[in-house]
């Protein structure tokens, strides 16, 4: 039987702290987004063409080519 130690280590703490810290960023740029949307703020072009813009910036300068 595999015992689990429930008191995090600091490195196990600080693993926490940061994806809290993700997630709280993840939150705030979705808000953004669905503000903008709902004011009519969208992005040029169709969303197939935002999409792929979007993955070019998440990607950098490892993008995949396009079709």
């Amino acid at each position: 039987m595999v015992i689990r130690n429930p008191i995090p280590t600091k490195n196990q703490a600080a693993l926490v702290d940061r994806d809290d810290a993700s997630l709280q960023h993840l939150r705030y740029r979705l808000t953004i987004g669905l503000e903008q949307a709902r004011r009519g703020e969208l992005a040029a072009g169709s969303g197939e063409a935002a999409i792929r813009r979007a993955f070019v910036v998440a990607w950098g300068p490892a993008s995949p080519p396009g079709p």
